[in-house]
C-alpha cells in the first residue's frame, strides 16, 4: 500500500460514511484507552518490560550487578547491546517477537517507561486495523456500508478490546497480517488485470517478514496465501513474484533463527512440548499451567469449539452459556424456523417469529437469554453458507473462508501434532477475527437489504447479543474474565511502580532498599538460573527507578513478600509495600 492509497480511498468515500468512520474509529479508541493501567501487569507483560530493555529476567545478563552484596539503579541500568537484547528474548520469550520488542523498547525510549506506556502502542495498533479493515473492506468489497458494520463489530470485539489492553505482541501482529493481506490482494487485483507494479511486491515482502518477527504463528496466515495462489492464481508471474517475496520473508526469519536471538525457539517450543505433554497426563488439581488435557479427538474438539465459534460475534461465548441437550435441539429447531420464515415470507412472518421465540423462551429450564442466541446463530450460520454457495465463483470469498478458518484450523492439527491442548487458545489464531467480521457484515448487510419482515425479530436477537458483548465487556474492564484477561480476581495497582514512587519519595543517603525473595520453581535443568533464589522484584521495582540514581539496593533471601526500606541512622524498618499474592 503506498501513502497515497489510503487517501485515494477515503476521498471517495461520501461525507455521511466518512462522520460514521470517525464515530466508530474514536468510539473504539475510547473502548480501548478506558481503564487501560487500572490493573497491575501480569507475568507475560513483566517479560515484556524486562526484554525490551533488553535485560534477562532473574538476571542472567546482570551478573555482574547482582553477585555484589548490594547494587544501585544505575548500575542495573548500565547499557545493553544487541547481544543482551537476543538473550533477554531468547530467555524471555523463546525467541519470539522481536520486531514488537523493538518497537515497545524504541516507543518507551521516547514516552517514558510505565505500564500505561508499555500498554499503549497495543491501543494504537488495534485502532489503526479498525481503519485498515474499512480500506480493506472498501477496496475490495467495494461497499461502504459492510466496510463501516465491520468496523464497528471490531470496535466492540471483546477479543480485540482485552488484547489492547496488554502490553504484549499480540494487537500488532493482527495489523500486520491484515496489512500484508491488503497487499497480497492488490498484487492479485494487478495481476488479473495483467498490470504489473513491483511496489506491492515490495511491500508485501516487506509486512510479511515483520509480522513472522512479531509473531512466528503469524506464518499461519501466509499458509491461507499460499492456499489461495494455490487453488486461484493462474498467472505464472504472479507465483514467480509472490515465491521471491516469501522467500524473502522466510529468509529473514531463518536469519533470526540461526544468528539471532530466535536460534533456540524450535528446540524450546520441543522442550514446553514435553513439560505439556507431561502436565496432561497429570490431574488437574496438580497442574502447574491450567486444564491442560491429552489430545484426544473428544478434548481437542471440547478446547477447540469456544475457537471457533467466538470467531464471529453473534455466537460468541455460547459455548460457555448453553446446558441442556433438550434446550440445544429446541434452540436448533426454532433457529431453522426462522429461516422458513425468512426464505418463504408468510404474511404476518415477523408475529409468527416472535411467537415462536416467545414460547421457546419459556421452554428453557436455564439460560432463557442464551438459547435465543443458539437460534440466531443457527439462523445466521444457515445464510453464510447459502451466501457461499451463491458466490462459490467469487474468489473473494475463499479468500476470506481461508482467513477465517486456517489459523484456527492449524491450532487443531499442531495440537495433536504436540499431543496436549495447551496451545488450543483463542489469541494464537486471532489473525482470522478480520475476516470473519466481514463474513458477518456481509451477511447482516444481505438480511438488511431482504423483504422479509422476520429481519426485525433478528435484529431484536442480535440486541440480546449485544447486550451479553456488553456484559463481556464490563467483567473484561472489571478484571473478571478468565477468559480474556486470564483473573476473576481483580489484580491490584501494579505495588512495584508503588514501591518505586515511595523510595524515590523516602530514601536518603545511606538507607538500603530491601527486596524479597520469590521462592524459585524450577521444571527443569533450561529453567535454572546463576542463582538459586529469585531476583523479579528488585528488577521490576528498578524498571520505574531513575536511571542515574544511586539507591543502595539487595536482595533478602529470607523474606518473601515485603519491600522495605532499612534507614541508616537509626535502622528502623519502613514497609514500602507488601507484594503479598502475586499475578
Amino acid at each position: 500500500m503506498t501513502h497515497k492509497e489510503p487517501v485515494q480511498i477515503l476521498n471517495s468515500v461520501s461525507k455521511y460514511s466518512m462522520l460514521w468512520l470517525l464515530i466508530i474509529v474514536f468510539f473504539a479508541f475510547g473502548l480501548r484507552i478506558y481503564k487501560l493501567d487500572d490493573r497491575s501487569i501480569f507475568l507475560d507483560e513483566k517479560y515484556t518490560m524486562v526484554i525490551s530493555q533488553a535485560v534477562v529476567m532473574d538476571g542472567a545478563n546482570q551478573k555482574d550487578v547482582f553477585n555484589k552484596p548490594t547494587f544501585t539503579p544505575k548500575e542495573f541500568w548500565k547499557s545493553k547491546n544487541i547481544n543482551d537484547f537476543n538473550e533477554a528474548i531468547i530467555k524471555g520469550d523463546i525467541g519470539n517477537s522481536p520486531a514488537y520488542y523493538a518497537v515497545i523498547h524504541l516507543w518507551m525510549e521516547i514516552f517514558g517507561l510505565s505500564d500505561f506506556s508499555a500498554r499503549f502502542p497495543s491501543v494504537i495498533f488495534s485502532a489503526l486495523t479498525i481503519l485498515l479493515l474499512y480500506l480493506f473492506v472498501k477496496r475490495f468489497i467495494k461497499s461502504e456500508r459492510i466496510a463501516l458494520l465491520s468496523c464497528f463489530l471490531a470496535s466492540i470485539e471483546p477479543f480485540f478490546i482485552a488484547y489492547s489492553h496488554q502490553a504484549r505482541n499480540y494487537s500488532m501482529s493482527f495489523f500486520l497480517t491484515l496489512l500484508a493481506s491488503y497487499l497480497f490482494l492488490r498484487v492479485i487485483e494487478n495481476e488479473e488485470k495483467k498490470e504489473l507494479e513491483i511496489k506491492y511486491y515490495i511491500f508485501y515482502a516487506l509486512v510479511a517478514v515483520l509480522s513472522l518477527l512479531s509473531h512466528f504463528l503469524t506464518f499461519t496466515v501466509f499458509i491461507a496465501h499460499g492456499l489461495y495462489v494455490l487453488f486461484f492464481l493462474r498467472e505464472k508471474r504472479g507465483w514467480l513474484g509472490l515465491g521471491l517475496c516469501m522467500t524473502f520473508a522466510v529468509s529473514g526469519m531463518a536469519l533470526w533463527m540461526t544468528i539471532g536471538g530466535g536460534k533456540y525457539t524450535f528446540f524450546s517450543l520441543e522442550h514446553q512440548a514435553k513439560i505439556y505433554r507431561a502436565e496432561s497426563l497429570l490431574p488437574l488439581s496438580m497442574q502447574h499451567f491450567g486444564s491442560v488435557l491429552v489430545a484426544t479427538p473428544k478434548n481437542v474438539f471440547i478446547k477447540s469449539l469456544p475457537i471457533f465459534s467466538d470467531l464471529f460475534i453473534f455466537s460468541n461465548g455460547l459455548t460457555e452459556s448453553l446446558h441442556g441437550a433438550k434446550n440445544t435441539i429446541v434452540a436448533i429447531l426454532v433457529g431453522f424456523c426462522l429461516i422458513g420464515l425468512y426464505k418463504l415470507r408468510p404474511k404476518y412472518d415477523w408475529l409468527a417469529a416472535i411467537v415462536l421465540v416467545g414460547i421457546s423462551m419459556f421452554y428453557y429450564s436455564e439460560s432463557k437469554f442464551s438459547f435465543p442466541i443458539l437460534s440466531l446463530t443457527t439462523f445466521m450460520v444457515f445464510l453464510t453458507v447459502e451466501y457461499i454457495f451463491k458466490n462459490s465463483s467469487n474468489h473473494l470469498t475463499w479468500f476470506l473462508l481461508l482467513m477465517t478458518f486456517i489459523p484456527s484450523l492449524f491450532l487443531v492439527v499442531w495440537s495433536f501434532r504436540n499431543g496436549h491442548t495447551y496451545g488450543l487458545t483463542q489469541r494464537y489464531g486471532g489473525f482470522s477475527f478480520p475476516y470473519a467480521m466481514v463474513l458477518t457484515s456481509i451477511i447482516i448487510n444481505e438480511i438488511y437489504l431482504s423483504k422479509s419482515t422476520t429481519k426485525w425479530v433478528i435484529t431484536i436477537l442480535a440486541l440480546f447479543q449485544l447486550y451479553h458483548i456488553g456484559f463481556l465487556l464490563k467483567s473484561i474492564y472489571d478484571d473478571k474474565s478468565a477468559k480474556y484477561s486470564y483473573f476473576t480476581v481483580p489484580r491490584r495497582p501494579n505495588l512495584h511502580y508503588e514501591a518505586a514512587q515511595k523510595i524515590k519519595l523516602l530514601y536518603q543517603t545511606g538507607d538500603t532498599v530491601k527486596y524479597p525473595n520469590e521462592k524459585m520453581m524450577f521444571l527443569s535443568e533450561i529453567d535454572k538460573t546463576h542463582l538459586n533464589f529469585s531476583l523479579k522484584d528488585a528488577q521490576l521495582t528498578n524498571l520505574y527507578l531513575p536511571k542515574d540514581a544511586e539507591y543502595i539496593q539487595m536482595v533478602d533471601t529470607a523474606e518473601y513478600n515485603k519491600i522495605v526500606i532499612v534507614k541508616k541512622k537509626t535502622k528502623k524498618i519502613i514497609e514500602l509495600v507488601d507484594l503479598g499474592k502475586r499475578y
